[in-house]
Order: C-alpha cells, then structure tokens, then sequence
C-alpha cells in the first residue's frame, strides 16, 4: 500500500530525523522478483549513501504485512545471489543493519511451523517484530519468529499488543496504535542506532 504503508511512514520517519526511501517492488505473486528488488535498493542506497546523506552502516527495512515477510527474507537471505550482477552496485552489500517487521504475513509454514525460508542460524540483523494478538491470520508466524530468534539468541523485540488487527499503518484506534512510539524507543536501544538517528 504506497500511501500507508509506504509515504505516509516515510514522512513520519522524515518527522523523526531519519531519512527514508520508499520501494515500490515487484507484485504480485512474484516473491523471489520483490527479493531481488529489496536486495538491489539496499545495494543502490548504500552505492549512493554520500550523495543521499545516508550511513551505509545504518541503513535498515521496515515493512508491512507481506512487507513484513519481504522484510525478515532480506534479513536472512542475503549472502546467496539471487540475481546475477549487473554493475559495480552489487558488489555492496544488500544485508539490511535492523529491520522491522509489521503484522508480517507469512511467516510461518501454515502447519504450525517457522516457514523454511527463515533460518535462525544465520547472522539475522536486529530485529523488532510488532504484532497484534487479533490479527489471527498472521499473528501466529510472528509468534514463531520472536521464538527462533530468542531461541537462536539472536538480537530482537516482539511488540504484541491486544488489539489492532491488521492493515492499519500509522492510523490504528486500538492497542497497536503505540507502535510507532515502540518502535523509536526500540531503536533508541539498540548499540547500532544509538549514535544519533539514521
């Protein structure tokens, strides 16, 4: 959704002092096309972080619902080519630094497990997953992922609240509605992000 969940929360971050890019990626159906798109925008930000005034060593991912999948993949997928180079920009690196995840879709294998997309064991940047415990389509992957990251001990935050359901962006009127506020506090703790905002 480009104005919800994609300008509206880049003027917010803009609100916030971050910068922020907006990837309008390959739909739909087309899940390794929306991959080698993120992996390509995160290899093209950090070949222009001068010109852009971007810390290539800060540079993460937000995204919402099947966003959110698109996402954690980016966190986990990065060290294999999923496209052949095409120039010097895919010599940089398309491992995001943090990544957040909101009601992600997808995440688990419809069987009540992990999808095996996502493997835990790999070096999985830190990682805020927020969620809302009525959105119950897609809260149960979220569940399994907060719980192989904490199994794997790998850095992250599961923000679960009541209520929200899915789809609301910036705009919920229940529980969820705290998220953003979760979210820079969240980023205020991590070690990567403490030296001012990206």
């Amino acid at each position: 959704v480009m104005d919800k969940e994609g300008s509206d929360i880049a003027a917010w971050l803009n609100s916030q002092g971050m910068g922020a890019l907006v990837l309008k990626y390959r739909t739909p159906q087309n899940r390794e096309g929306a991959l080698q798109d993120l992996q390509r925008a995160l290899r093209l930000a950090r070949s222009r972080a001068a010109e852009w005034h971007i810390d290539p060593r800060r540079l993460g991912v937000i995204g919402f619902s099947a966003g959110g999948h698109l996402s954690a993949r980016a966190s986990h997928g990065f060290a294999a080519a999923t496209y052949p180079a095409l120039d010097a920009i895919d010599r940089q690196s398309c491992r995001p630094d943090f990544a957040v995840l909101v009601y992600p879709a997808y995440l688990d294998d419809g069987k009540g497990g992990l999808s095996p997309e996502f493997d835990p064991a790999v070096d999985i940047p830190p990682t805020l997953i927020v969620h809302s415990a009525d959105d119950r389509s897609f809260v149960p992957g979220s569940r399994l992922y907060a719980a192989a990251m904490e199994k794997a001990g790998r850095p992250h935050r599961f923000l679960l609240y009541p209520t929200g359901g899915h789809g609301y962006g910036l705009r919920s009127q229940h529980d969820a509605r705290a998220w953003p506020q979760g979210m820079l506090e969240w980023m205020a703790s991590q070690p990567i992000l403490k030296q001012g905002k990206p």
